[in-house]
């Protein structure tokens, strides 16, 4: 359903998102010196104090001595503002404490913050009449400012219960970063789309092997009618492998509440809609904000994505016949707020990686546990051949020339392949080479065993420059499932065949 607090959310998302940028502004703005360090200071006062206050005589401790930062007094500002003290050059180490004075008095506080030659390390003070926290490294750093402004998300430790009937405490998921979406398994709008998206999510987790780093799940708004039974037949409807989880009322209301989302039960439109799992008229129709909350490894809610996702590509069939008409499904895709690379985004932050802009320039070749860049290609007698419309057969990339001397022994052992193992696919792609050439090149070195791989064109090495091919040859083995198992860059041997095939289940 379409969020009802709208405002609330922005405001919380807005939040998040500023805190979670803070620190990368002060690094931003740093500068370093071959052989020093820098210290990022900055300082806050929690809201809801009657007045700022004011710090002076900040030392860093720990280190081989001890090193002065801020001298001169500063007032502060409320959180989640943050009062720049400055960047300073130290030598590097491990420090372990920050003393500061607040009110004339001087405080102590114990930190770890690791300082590398050339690096830059974030540190805010929290002060309070009666004290000063502290915090290094932009994770702490971000989490020290929502605390102190009262808006880190803490969900309470609610034991759920999955679709298989188990008990699912809320800290028995925490250690890893946790997605959760909100899920309601008759909502007729946005829900269909967060499963939809939660599957690619998951393949993206498989994807870049983070399944010991990042988890997914479901909770339901409604747990009278989200039973284990009825979680348990939406989980076989839609594919669903991820856990759905459901607790009683209260828990439920106290879950949500938490983060900020809220829910009402409402009559049921008329003509109800037919309910999937019974058969009969929807008894009752709930109007619940839609997000999806990113919490860290230590159950903190770190950021919120309301409204409804857009996917790229279309919405598979059974969540498509939950909306109801392929017009409101577009409609809702047309007012989407967030993909899944938004989403993504905020786990690569989390999990302290390079964004998915950055990322997307590095993961252009292929890798051993991810997808291969697709790729569209013409064939000796101009037909086009597509890779991934390959995926449900086991498929080989062989990248290769005719004057590639190691090539001439690899192209006959993938012929006698594909030969031994008929729903095999080799796709050998020349590069840089015309249909003439390799035509007549394949026929003298194959025979008739030419005519069993998909010979293409790859006339001006896009594809093969895709693949980051810097030498010849370069074979890839992609399984059925469209996943890369072996990669081989050089001239391909019995054992490397023979492991290579077993990996694709051959």
């Amino acid at each position: 359903m379409l969020p009802r607090r709208l405002a609330a959310l922005l405001v919380a998302f807005g939040l998040l998102g500023v805190a979670g940028g803070t620190a990368a502004l002060v690094i931003r703005h740093a500068s370093s010196t071959s052989g020093t360090a820098n210290i990022a200071l900055e300082a806050t006062t929690p809201a809801g104090q009657p007045a700022a206050l004011d710090i002076a005589d900040v030392r860093l401790l720990g280190g081989a001595t001890t090193v002065p930062l801020l001298q001169s007094s500063r007032h502060t500002s409320l959180a989640p503002a943050l009062t720049n003290l400055g960047i300073y050059a130290v030598q590097p180490g491990t420090y372990t404490g920050v003393s500061a004075t607040v009110g004339g008095k001087q405080y102590t506080v114990a930190i770890t913050a690791t300082a590398r030659s050339g690096g830059v390390v974030p540190i805010v003070l929290v002060l309070r009449p009666d004290g000063v926290t502290a915090a290094a490294g932009n994770d702490g750093v971000n989490d020290a400012v929502l605390t102190a402004a009262g808006q880190l998300l803490r969900a309470p430790d609610v034991t759920f219960t999955d679709q298989n009937g188990q008990p699912v405490p809320f800290h028995s998921l925490q250690g890893r970063v946790l997605v959760v979406a909100a899920l309601d398994t008759h909502c007729h709008d946005t829900c269909p789309l967060y499963t939809a998206l939660w599957a690619d999510l998951r393949d993206v987790i498989r994807e870049r092997g983070w399944g010991d780093r990042v988890a997914i799940a479901e909770v339901s708004m409604d747990p009278e009618r989200d039973t284990p039974a009825e979680l348990a037949a939406y989980a076989q409807l839609t594919g669903a492998t991820w856990p759905l989880l459901r607790a009683d009322v209260a828990q439920t209301f106290q879950f949500w509440t938490a983060l900020h989302a809220g829910y009402t039960r409402g009559r049921a439109p008329s003509p109800a809609p037919t309910d999937w799992y019974t058969q009969q008229p929807e008894t009752y129709h709930l109007d619940h904000d839609s997000l999806a909350v990113v919490f860290d490894g230590n159950g903190n809610g770190r950021y919120l994505l309301q409204g409804n996702p857009t996917l790229a590509h279309a919405l598979p069939q059974a969540l498509a016949n939950l909306i109801g008409s392929p017009s409101k499904a577009q409609s809702l895709q047309n007012t989407a707020s967030w993909s899944i690379t938004d989403l993504l985004d905020r786990i690569d932050r989390v999990l302290g990686l390079p964004p998915e802009s950055v990322r997307a320039g590095t993961e252009q070749a292929a890798r051993e546990g991810s997808r291969p860049p697709d790729f569209t290609l013409p064939g000796l007698d101009g037909a086009r051949t597509t890779l991934s419309a390959q995926k449900g057969r086991p498929s080989v990339v062989t990248f290769w020339a005719t004057w590639c001397a190691p090539c001439r022994n690899d192209l006959p052992r993938l012929a006698a392949a594909q030969k031994a193992h008929p729903g095999l696919v080799v796709l050998a792609v020349d590069e840089g080479e015309g249909a003439g050439q390799v035509r007549d090149y394949l026929h003298s070195l194959l025979g008739a065993d030419a005519s069993r791989m998909v010979a293409l064109l790859d006339g001006d090495h896009a594809i093969g420059g895709k693949y980051l091919v810097s030498g010849l040859p370069v074979t890839v083995f992609v399984g059925a499932d469209g996943i890369v198992q072996r990669l081989r860059i050089g001239e391909l041997h019995d054992d490397d065949m023979t492991t290579a095939l077993a990996a694709i289940g051959l």
